[in-house]
């Protein structure tokens, strides 16, 4: 019975998703891309931290604005990271550049997301939460 389980555990950890963070580099992308759209915002490594909780349980943020998406490449995609996060959150943020012009200064964000390997496909998951004074 105890190899059964060791077998068993074998096979679902060889077929399991590889889920990794996005690196601490994303930081300069979220930051360069909100900078394109309101100049009234400060960087929070709190509201990141939260932005990752939002992905998990979008229920337990209260934020006022959120810009989210999520994207699957190809794992042989050559694009670098910042590219493929830009690939499919400008639009995202163009939808709801309005939104982010009427933030008043002071308004803290952060921005984060993960990474979900799944066989010969990379899923990309970020999220950005604002919060106003």
């Amino acid at each position: 019975m105890l190899v059964f389980s060791f077998v068993l555990v074998l096979i679902l950890h060889n077929g399991a998703a590889q889920v990794d963070l996005l690196p601490e580099e994303s930081k300069d992308t979220f930051e360069t891309l909100n900078m394109l759209y309101s100049d009234n915002l400060k960087w929070s490594y709190e509201w990141a931290e939260k932005a990752l909780e939002y992905l998990k349980s979008p229920d337990s943020v209260k934020a006022d604005l959120v810009i989210k998406g999520k994207q699957s490449f190809s794992a042989d995609d050559t694009r670098l990271l910042w590219q493929k996060l830009l690939a499919f959150l400008e639009p995202r943020f163009d939808k709801k550049e309005k939104a982010l012009e009427r933030l008043p200064a002071g308004t803290v964000y952060g921005c984060n997301g993960y990474i979900d390997r799944k066989g010969n496909k990379d899923f990309i998951s970020a999220a950005c939460v604002y919060k106003k004074p």
